[in-house]
C-alpha cells in the first residue's frame, strides 16, 4: 500500500523493509548475513535451507514492489535495485 502511494502511514514499515533488504546485500554498509564460500546464505543452526528459501522469496517479492513503484533501496554506497535483488535471490 505504501509503495503504491495509497497509505502514507505505513512509511515506518517501508523503512524497516529497506533496512532488512540492506542486510542481505553483500557489500552494503549494514550487511550482517553470512554467506558460504559459494555464495549461499548461511544461518548457523538447524534447517539452513528454510531460511535461504524464505529470504530468497522475500527478495523476489520486494523486488517486484520496488519495480512497480520505480524505487531503489540505497544501502550506504550500494544500490539495491529490483534487478540486484532478483539476481541475489536467484543465486540462492
Amino acid at each position: 500500500e505504501y509503495l503504491e502511494g495509497r497509505v502514507v502511514s505505513l512509511q515506518s514499515y517501508k523503512e524497516w523493509a529497506d533496512s532488512f533488504m540492506c542486510t542481505l546485500v553483500p557489500g552494503s554498509a549494514s550487511d550482517h548475513i553470512e554467506y558460504t564460500p559459494g555464495g549461499l546464505i548461511y544461518k548457523p543452526g538447524g534447517s539452513n535451507m528454510q531460511h535461504v528459501t524464505s529470504i530468497a522469496f522475500l527478495m523476489l517479492v520486494y523486488a517486484k514492489y520496488l519495480s512497480s513503484s520505480s524505487q531503489t533501496v540505497f544501502c550506504g554506497n550500494v544500490a539495491a535495485d529490483p534487478t540486484a535483488l532478483r539476481l541475489q535471490a536467484k543465486k540462492q
